[in-house]
Parts: C-alpha cells; structure tokens; sequence
C-alpha cells in the first residue's frame, strides 16, 4: 500500500524535532490493505468498543492521546500505549494540512459513500474520541491495525 510520510515533511522536524517515527497517511484504500496478514483496520463496531472499554469518549480519548505534543497541553495520558500523536492530515495532492499538534483522524473499514469514509478523530480542543462519517478516503491519514480474532 501506497503511504505518505510524516517525518519527511520539513514543517513536521521543526516543530517535533524529537519524534523520530511517527507513522505514515494512507489513503482509505491503501489502508484497507496496509495490515499484516492477521490483522485489519477497525470497524465502527470495533472504535465503539474501544470507547466503551475506555469508559466514554472523553476517557478514550485520554487515554489514546499521546502525553506530549498536542496543542494547548491538550495532552492525554497514553494509558493503554495507543500514543496518538497529533500529526494533523494530508490534503488529497499530499500536501499537509498544517495542523501539526492540533489532530489527528484514523480510518475505520466502513465506506460511507463514494467519495467518504468512516473515521475517528481527536482534537487538541476536544477531550473526545469522535466518531466522524465524512473523511474523504483520497487525504491521507494515519491507520491502526487491530488483530484477527476467531470465535
């Protein structure tokens, strides 16, 4: 699968100097196909369930969001090891949004129209976890592989 990178946007070094990998942005379809074998993104079902587990949006969001970085110390506290970092996003011509510190926004696996995709979001100006049903699948973000389970 096809990704842009993070830590090769100049923007990016400057403001976090210290990170020294902070993943790539894939388009939906490439996400759709960026886990290993036995693992896969996410669904709706499978976020939600992360949120309840975490006990609401507000605390998953806490708990998901790195513990530096965001934007007015809107840090959280990385209690399950998730360290979202706020790389912002990528414009469909792969060019960044600048919005280094202030959110980020993983895929989920569910199509929400042709152009859209499902996903999840965190912002430096919101504790929440959110779910958002409009991403355009061409701008890149972030993914997160969750493992297969058989029943």
């Amino acid at each position: 699968a096809s990704s842009f990178s993070y830590e090769a946007n100049k923007k990016f070094k400057k403001i976090f100097p210290d990170i020294k990998y902070a993943g790539r942005g894939y388009t939906w379809a490439d996400a759709m196909e960026a886990c290993p074998d036995g693992w896969h993104i996410p669904s709706d079902e499978g976020w939600e369930a992360l949120i309840t587990h975490l006990g609401g949006n507000t605390a998953a969001g806490t708990a998901v969001k790195s513990v530096n970085y965001w934007h007015k110390d809107a840090n959280g506290t990385n209690s399950i090891g998730f360290n979202a970092l706020p790389v912002g996003g990528f414009w469909a011509n792969g060019k960044h949004t600048g919005k280094f510190g202030k959110n980020v926004h993983y895929w989920a696996s569910e199509s929400t129209g042709s152009y859209t995709a499902l996903g999840y979001l965190l912002r430096s100006d919101y504790s929440d976890l959110m779910r958002f049903t409009q991403f355009y699948k061409v701008q890149p973000a972030p993914c997160r592989c969750e493992k297969d389970y058989s029943n």
